[in-house]
């Protein structure tokens, strides 16, 4: 929404009645504001979504697998690409390899496209851990460019790492 300048004015004239009311140890004067400043963002927590193009730098190097999926289940069709080799070894982005292991994951209670915050869920109830990092740099080389991790657990057994790339999975 957009707000007026009354707006901030009534707003602003309740925080004063309010700390003036709850007798605080001073008085508040709106006249005495010079400036007042309002930054305004739309948050966007980091999750994956559909299918998109790695940099050709990644691309080149044939990893991770880039599943071309058109839903928002990029993250768990990732997780089934590390662990299944589609049986004739061709087509390894294509979604279809991998639905029907869709079956193995227990993924109650949780929502896709899968936000970071919620893969420590996913792992407790898969019994392996994921990794996730991502890339800033050049589309076309690594030169100058940085990996970050961005989600990483600690423990035993099996490790799935994946590249959060432009909101997608690989």
């Amino acid at each position: 929404p957009i707000y007026s300048e009354s707006d901030f004015s009534n707003f602003l004239e309740e925080v004063k009645v309010h700390y003036n009311n709850n007798r605080m140890s001073y008085v508040f004067d709106v006249g005495a504001i010079k400036q007042f400043t309002l930054n305004v963002a739309n948050f966007q927590p980091i999750q994956g979504s559909s299918h998109k193009p790695l940099p050709k730098c990644i691309q080149a190097k044939k990893c991770p697998v880039n599943v071309r999926n058109t839903d928002d289940k990029c993250f768990l069709w990732s997780v089934s690409a590390a662990q299944h080799e589609p049986a004739n070894g061709k087509h390894r982005d294509r979604v279809a390899q991998y639905k029907l292991h869709e079956g193995e994951y227990d993924v109650s209670g949780l929502a896709f496209p899968m936000q970071l915050k919620d893969i420590s869920r996913f792992e407790a109830k898969n019994g392996f851990r994921v990794h996730v990092y991502s890339y800033e740099g050049s589309p076309d080389t690594f030169q100058n460019s940085k990996v970050s991790k961005l989600c990483h657990s600690e423990g035993e057994g099996e490790t799935i790492k994946l590249l959060l790339h432009d909101g997608h999975y690989s």
